[in-house]
C-alpha cells in the first residue's frame, strides 16, 4: 500500500493497528502524531525565511514557527537571544547608562507568540529584520490532503500516527516497535539535513604554521 495523502494514511492506519472500529480515532491519532513529529523534526524543508519591517518594540512571529534559526538585521550584523529577564536587565541599564547605547537592536527575546527586540525600533528609526527559522509542518485534513512530509517521508508520519494510537489501545505489544521505526526515521531524515547542509557550506581555508 502507497502512503501519499490523509486517506492512504488513514487506511494504512488502520491496517497496521489490525482494526477497521477506529474510522472516527484515526484523525485525532494523526493530530497528535503530527504534535510529535514537529517537536523533534528539522529537515530543510521545515526552514522558512521572513523578512520585516519593525517599527515597535515587539514583533508577532511568523505563523506556524516553531524555533529561530538565525536572526540578523538587515545589514547582516546578528541578533543575539536573551531570555526575557536577560533583556528586562539589559533595557534597564540601557536606560539607567550602565550599558553603551547601539545603532539598532543587538538582541532579541522570545515571548508567546512574539519577539521583543532591544534597543527598541522606533517609527523614526525602523529595522529590517530577517528571521531564518523551522516552521511547523502543514496539517493533513480532507480539505489539505497532502504536505511535502508525507510524500518525503511517509513512514515518519505512519509511525507517529501509530504511537499515538497507544494511550487509546491501552496495551499493544508492537509500540516499542513502532516507537523505535520512528526515532530511526527522524534521525535519518535530520541527518539528512545536516549532510547536505555541510555539503554545501564553504570550505574553510587552512592557515599552514610552522
Amino acid at each position: 500500500m502507497t502512503i501519499a495523502d490523509y486517506t492512504s494514511l488513514k487506511v494504512a492506519v488502520a491496517s497496521w493497528l489490525m482494526r477497521e472500529d477506529l474510522v472516527d480515532q484515526i484523525p485525532t491519532f494523526i493530530q497528535l502524531g503530527e504534535a510529535e513529529i514537529n517537536r523533534v523534526l528539522r529537515t530543510k524543508e521545515m526552514m522558512q525565511r521572513s523578512t520585516s519591517v519593525i517599527t515597535s518594540q515587539y514583533i508577532l512571529l511568523p505563523e506556524g514557527w516553531l524555533k529561530a534559526k538565525n536572526i540578523q538585521r538587515s545589514d547582516g550584523y546578528p541578533l543575539e537571544y536573551l531570555t526575557p529577564p536577560e533583556l528586562d536587565k539589559y533595557r534597564w541599564e540601557l536606560s539607567h547608562g550602565r550599558a553603551a547605547p547601539e545603532q539598532g537592536p543587538v538582541y532579541y527575546s522570545l515571548v508567546g507568540d512574539t519577539m521583543e527586540l532591544a534597543p527598541a525600533p522606533t517609527a523614526d528609526e525602523p529595522t529590517t529584520v530577517e528571521m531564518l527559522y523551522y516552521k511547523k509542518v502543514p496539517s493533513l485534513s480532507s480539505s489539505s490532503p497532502s504536505n511535502w512530509l508525507i510524500l518525503t517521508y511517509p513512514d515518519i508520519y505512519l509511525y507517529a500516527t501509530l504511537i499515538a494510537s497507544a494511550p487509546f489501545l491501552m496495551e499493544d505489544d508492537r509500540i516499542a516497535t513502532w516507537q523505535g521505526l520512528f526515532e530511526k526515521a527522524v534521525q535519518q531524515a535530520n541527518a539528512a539535513a545536516e549532510q547536505a547542509r555541510m555539503s554545501g557550506a564553504p570550505m574553510s581555508r587552512r592557515i599552514r604554521t610552522f
